[in-house]
């Protein structure tokens, strides 16, 4: 079968890296930040907090990397999702970038804006899914 036609299969750093997409996409949406916000933030900006039960992440944003440049204290719901992020990688110094690659480095914004769409096209499916086994 030719190459362009065979359907590739995904290495361990392709799979790390959409993993990573789709946590950033979470994180970003359930906090209301702009791109550039969680994409320089560092570990030591995020924090979990635990209220009633629920697991909150509170990002502090620098003035550098904020849209408006001023600082800001933002609280989100869906922890989990930071958590998850840690447990994803194995980089975790509080200097580290929170989105980082296997090598440590911090994910570019080519690879991401490449796997999003396979991460949306997921999304896509699951609530395809979700919906049918709802009706069922």
């Amino acid at each position: 079968m030719r190459s362009y036609i065979a359907k590739k299969l995904l290495d361990v750093d392709e799979i790390f890296e959409r993993q990573l997409v789709r946590r950033f996409v979470l994180v970003s949406a359930n906090a209301m930040m702009t791109f550039g916000e969680p994409y320089q933030s560092t570990r030591g900006n995020v924090k979990i907090l635990k209220v009633e039960r629920k697991r909150l992440a509170q990002v502090s944003v620098k003035g550098e990397t904020s849209k408006v440049g001023q600082s800001r204290e933002i609280t989100a719901r869906d922890g989990e999702y930071v958590d998850r992020l840690k447990y994803l990688s194995e980089h975790t110094k509080k200097s580290d970038f929170a989105f980082t690659r296997h090598c440590g480095e911090q994910i570019t914004k080519y690879s991401m804006y490449r796997r999003y769409p396979y991460t949306m096209e997921l999304q896509n499916e699951l609530k395809v899914a979700r919906q049918f086994f709802l009706y069922v």
